[in-house]
């Protein structure tokens, strides 16, 4: 039965005692359709399933209730050869750059039909080098910062950087850049639609990485997430996340 002090807290809500007496009823419902003990008068001695040690009979809640089956951690064995980039490979493959070119190429065709006198530099659509190239260039510049990304072309011997010169010009790499998309905007529905969605625009990447990384990986019953590294959500879709603050546990 629930305590005193949970008592009063759901009687400031309102709620009757036939309604927390069916909600508890509930709770051991879904406790013992999940084969997790359901503590008696002599307490949880007969818990045996090892996932809920000391833990509060009212702390069980549904986060509890699925418990991980098979073996857990990476789904693959690498060879001992294998380099990072091998690793990169698994979840940021030739299946999503295909995808990116698509999508870029398309909005880069619609935006030169649609604004003829903005978009003057003839296109070529990218290829699978170029598109690892340029993300590559994206990856060494969040290492090396600079003011501004014309800096990173420079001819300055004291703020040039000649990877970048050598792997792609700078026009090229801004064009890209301006027409860079994960998804059709001309299919995007507008706000007040059923299916409108504020993460349409990057909703494939999403769908991608974790159709990956469920296949990847699969995880144990510890997992600690950090808002350091995974904004905390408040709200529906509103970000925020404490910048500031280091980061001492992560996924």
């Amino acid at each position: 039965m629930s305590s005193d002090s949970e008592s009063d807290e759901f009687e400031k809500k309102r709620f009757s005692r036939a309604e927390l007496d069916e909600a508890e009823a509930r709770f051991q419902q879904q406790l013992l359709l999940q084969g997790i003990d359901v503590p008696g008068p002599a307490g949880d001695a007969g818990n045996t399933d090892g996932w809920h040690d000391d833990f509060l009979y009212f702390e069980r809640g549904l986060p509890h209730l699925s418990s991980p089956t098979g073996r857990t951690g990476p789904t693959r064995i690498m060879p001992q050869d294998k380099t990072p980039l091998d690793f990169f490979r698994l979840f940021f493959n030739h299946v999503l750059l295909e995808m990116l070119i698509q999508q870029t190429d398309s909005y880069a065709k619609l935006q030169k039909e649609n604004k003829p006198d903005e978009n003057k530099m003839a296109w070529v659509r990218p290829t699978i080098q170029e598109m690892n190239a340029f993300f590559g260039l994206c990856f060494e510049m969040d290492i090396d910062r600079k003011p501004s990304t014309r800096m990173y072309w420079s001819t300055d011997s004291f703020l040039q950087s000649p990877l970048h010169a050598k792997t792609m010009s700078r026009d090229r790499f801004t064009q890209i850049m301006r027409y860079l998309h994960f998804s059709d905007s001309t299919q995007q529905p507008l706000p007040g639609d059923p299916n409108y969605d504020p993460l349409y625009k990057v909703k494939p990447l999403l769908t991608h990485f974790n159709t990956a990384f469920q296949q990847e990986y699969t995880p144990n019953r510890n997992i600690t997430v950090d808002e350091t590294m995974i904004p905390f959500l408040k709200g529906e879709y509103s970000l925020s996340n404490i910048c500031l603050k280091n980061l001492t546990n992560g996924v």
